[in-house]
């Protein structure tokens, strides 16, 4: 026996597509499993809710009986365990719910969407940009806010002269500024910049923005101390990045700004590959003690010290 009806089997295959799509989501965002899930659930459930109200839909047409001249409805309903199509979609929009409180209860409960410290680091650093009210430069040191206010100022200068203005001006996120955090860390700068209503953008206009944007990193190391040997920028939109580009430090003898470009990863790129620019320097040997107020810390006792005591 069927455990389905006309095309009810189509149910949890679109169900299983929305955790699909959902993984893909994740993934590029680098959102916990817990928040797959939330995703998934709601986009699973609007997957089947589409089908129910379509092609899902119970059809009823009605014939004449040719013995007794009397009306005959005929329904064909598209079923999943006798349940009909919008049936599941109610039910699957209750559990989405259910797995959204589950998956804020566990991120708020102890649950955590970076699983490491240079994950943590990470995401914080990335939500600041979201939003001009967050500020339009950030940074993990002063010097490092510095660096991230003339970068915005400089790569907005170069949108202004090389691209085009849009002819309409929506809502942006972003306020129409370059939000921009710096990573200082040892040897190396972090750049990554949310630039407004990147999706917008042509093709070439994305490959100007990107030159622009390491143009205007190498401006902003310029008086750096010290002088980091190698930068990276990241260029992302509203969510996804568009591009990474790691290389050294210019020299100022280059004809082209980009030949110390080292590296590019380009189109959605993965946070992932940002996570290694905010792995924390080792401490130093040295640490200087802080005693609690009003009491002394007596200086730890060298070789010299022990060798005599024993």
């Amino acid at each position: 026996m069927l455990i389905w009806s006309g095309h009810g089997i189509l149910i949890p295959i679109f169900y299983i597509l929305g955790f699909v799509f959902a993984a893909v989501i994740t993934s590029v965002m680098n959102l916990s499993s817990d928040w797959a899930m939330v995703v998934g659930g709601w986009i699973g459930a609007a997957a089947v809710l589409l089908y129910a109200r379509t092609i899902g839909k119970t059809k009823s047409q009605t014939l004449i009986d040719p013995k007794t001249n009397l009306p005959v409805v005929l329904n064909k309903r598209h079923s999943l365990f006798f349940i009909p199509a919008i049936a599941w979609a109610v039910l699957l929009i209750i559990l989405a719910f259910v797995i959204t409180i589950g998956g804020v209860v566990s991120s708020v409960g102890g649950g955590s969407v970076a699983a490491t410290p240079e994950e943590a680091a990470f995401e914080k650093a990335n939500n600041i940009i979201d939003s001009h009210r967050n500020g339009i430069a950030s940074g993990n040191t002063p010097e490092a806010e510095a660096m991230a206010k003339e970068f915005s100022d400089s790569i907005k200068m170069f949108r202004n002269i090389m691209i085009e203005p849009a002819k309409k001006k929506g809502i942006s996120m972003s306020g129409g500024e370059f939000l921009t955090y710096c990573q200082q860390s040892e040897g190396v700068c972090l750049f990554i910049v949310h630039v407004p209503k990147l999706r917008k953008f042509a093709d070439d206009a994305k490959e100007t923005i990107r030159t622009a944007a390491w143009i205007a990193a190498q401006r902003a190391v310029e008086s750096a101390e010290p002088m980091p040997k190698k930068i990276a920028v990241g260029v992302r939109g509203f969510v996804i990045y568009d591009a990474l580009l790691e290389g050294a430090v210019s020299n100022g003898t280059e004809e082209d700004p980009e030949e110390s470009i080292e590296s590019r990863d380009i189109g959605s790129v993965s946070t992932g590959k940002f996570h290694k620019f905010f792995v924390e320097s080792n401490p130093s040997s040295e640490i200087e003690a802080v005693a609690p107020a009003g009491e002394e810390v007596e200086p730890a006792p060298s070789d010299d010290t022990e060798k005599e005591a024993a």
